[in-house]
């Protein structure tokens, strides 16, 4: 993500970017976008979110927030929202910024300078808004006021293709994160060809969920439903905020993943009664059964059954 960041953010003076590598060409944890199965992994979404056309963008090396347009027309009356806050989801720092993004563009528009009483981890949440009030774009980060330090020096020898770190990110107090509960409701649409599950989840909590990643799971084998196409995923939410995705897979996907959690850990499974009628049931019972698996980095896992 960061790479491509940087490219959207310089993209007057730099030529280009080359990814390695898109898709993996046999079982593997590490590289791809999306791995052998065709399962999108966190690194597809992030980079699906910096390639967004317009969108605003954190810089790690001026600490810079840079608004960008891709669109070769301008678009106006945007408003930016910038929000920093602590571990424990208080708000630290709140700007509201009326801009213009001018065609094919990339501008900076605040400078995010040293915050008092910030917590050694934290977080950056970016939005744009249009002139009705809706959003059009949001940006999530999360920082440490602990810079990364690179060494350039050090000799890895004649194959080394990275550079090192004489020191890390400071990133522990994502462990201190509280549990949070979500809500979650969905309806399903379903085509000839395809069905579209869409979710609606909610953050009840005053502390932030972070990083919500959803699967389809077959009812019957318990197996991952690829390919299946996603508007976003790995998202986090803000306190009491609600977002709506949506997923997209074809009805005669045979799962070619596997069941179990990314740490090969069973998770005991949670059912929550849907919520929201379905004008497709009679065409959904002559399907597999399917479930919504939703999982996170302080959430407890939930299964839905989706009918």
């Amino acid at each position: 993500r960061p790479m491509f960041e940087a490219f959207q953010v310089n993209k007057k003076k730099s030529t280009g970017v080359v990814q390695w590598m898109l898709n993996a060409a046999w079982p593997k944890m590490y590289w791809q976008l999306y791995d052998y199965y065709l399962n999108p992994n966190g690194a597809f979404y992030a980079t699906q979110k910096a390639c967004a056309p317009l969108q605003l963008i954190y810089n790690y090396g001026d600490h810079q927030i840079y608004a960008v347009n891709d669109y070769l027309v301008p678009i106006e009356n945007l408003r930016a929202q910038i929000c920093v806050l602590n571990m424990d989801s208080e708000v630290v720092l709140g700007k509201n910024i009326s801009f213009e993004a001018g065609p094919d563009s990339a501008a900076s528009i605040f400078q995010l300078e040293a915050l008092e009483d910030l917590s050694s981890t934290y977080f950056l949440d970016l939005r744009i808004y249009n002139s009705e009030g809706n959003g059009v774009s949001n940006n999530f980060y999360w920082l440490s006021t602990q810079e990364e330090t690179l060494d350039y020096e050090a000799d890895l020898g004649p194959f080394a293709f990275h550079t090192p770190s004489k020191r890390y990110a400071d990133l522990r107090l994502l462990n201190t994160l509280p549990k949070v509960g979500l809500t979650v409701s969905h309806t399903i649409e379903v085509s000839e060809t395809e069905q579209r599950v869409e979710v609606t989840l909610k953050n009840q909590s005053n502390a932030v969920a972070f990083l919500i990643n959803l699967k389809l799971i077959d009812g019957e084998n318990g197996e991952l439903i690829l390919p299946v196409f996603c508007d976003d995923n790995f998202i986090s939410l803000l306190p009491n905020e609600q977002r709506t995705l949506n997923c997209t897979f074809g009805l005669e996907n045979t799962l070619n993943g596997h069941g179990a959690s990314p740490r090969g850990i069973e998770i005991p499974k949670k059912e929550i009664p849907n919520s929201k009628e379905n004008k497709n049931e009679t065409s959904l019972g002559k399907l597999n059964p399917k479930r919504l698996k939703i999982e996170g980095w302080n959430i407890d896992p939930i299964e839905i059954i989706l009918k």
